[in-house]
């Protein structure tokens, strides 16, 4: 078989992905879900497509599990398609495993399988360590990192990773404003009264985030003794913030057990060079 007959296969591949996309644009799911399935079947060795498709497989999972009164056939639907979005999020870091935005994706779909399956909330930790690995200098990651940690109400381990991107990044206002709200959780008002007070000097005084962020701390200043008071600090930037997300909906319950092949395959950290 010569250049002309894959050179067909990545071409159809690419024409069916387009396909699938435009489909996308018109929320017509399941025909997003054949045309990609088509669009892998011609060149399954492209880590985009998988990627692409394993978000497919997601959404339908989602749509399926918001329906009131799931039925067995419904649960056993939700587990098939959950195990072909994580077989695919898998299959993209297989085939890039350098790629981070490949394992934000793995990332991104284990958070979003925490209330449908068990070991969904250590697996996308896992993820992120890995990405975390592969581009240790990228405060996001660490910030997302902290994100689950907070979903998961497990603040210690949010506070040490919002500390560490903000710790890469100084002038990261959501890494402040994400502190700030996780010292608030562990009633640290003073603490978060600092990290909050940082995240006002930058922000675009104009901004919403700006209102937010006073407005958020003038209530963390009423939960202080009158001495710790302090005054606002003048902004100096223009970021935006967003809160840390809680787990994403909806819920099943009870959880679907997955198989264990359903684990992201983390590598070793690599050997510090000399």
């Amino acid at each position: 078989m010569g250049i002309g007959y894959f050179g067909a296969r990545i071409y159809a591949a690419e024409y069916f992905f387009k396909q699938s996309l435009d489909a996308l644009a018109q929320n017509k799911g399941t025909e997003t879900y054949n045309l990609q399935i088509r669009t892998i079947s011609f060149n399954p060795y492209e880590d985009v497509y998988r990627q692409a498709y394993s978000q497919t497989n997601l959404a339908l999972a989602n749509a399926l599990a918001s329906k009131p009164d799931l039925s067995d056939q419904d649960r056993e639907n939700i587990s098939i398609l959950i195990q072909q979005t994580i077989r695919e999020g898998k299959a993209a870091v297989a085939l890039n495993p350098g790629n981070v935005v490949n394992w934000e994706n793995l990332v991104g779909i284990y958070r979003n399988l925490i209330n449908f399956a068990q070991g969904a909330d250590q697996w996308a930790i896992a993820s992120l360590q890995q990405a975390i690995i592969l581009d240790p200098t990228n405060p996001q990651l660490r910030l997302s990192l902290g994100g689950v940690y907070y979903a998961l109400a497990n603040y210690d381990e949010a506070i040490r990773f919002f500390q560490q991107a903000v710790d890469l990044k100084p002038n990261l206002a959501n890494g402040h404003y994400n502190l700030a709200v996780a010292y608030r959780e562990k009633r640290e008002y003073a603490k978060a009264v600092g990290e909050m007070e940082t995240t006002l000097s930058l922000v675009d005084v104009n901004s919403p985030d700006y209102q937010k962020a006073k407005s958020e701390l003038e209530d963390l200043r009423a939960k202080l003794p009158a001495e710790e008071v302090t005054p606002t600090t003048t902004p100096t930037s223009e970021q935006e913030l967003s809160v840390p997300q809680p787990l994403p909906s909806p819920v099943i319950k009870p959880p679907l057990q997955l198989p264990t092949q359903a684990a992201p395959e983390i590598s070793p950290a690599p050997e510090p060079t000399p």
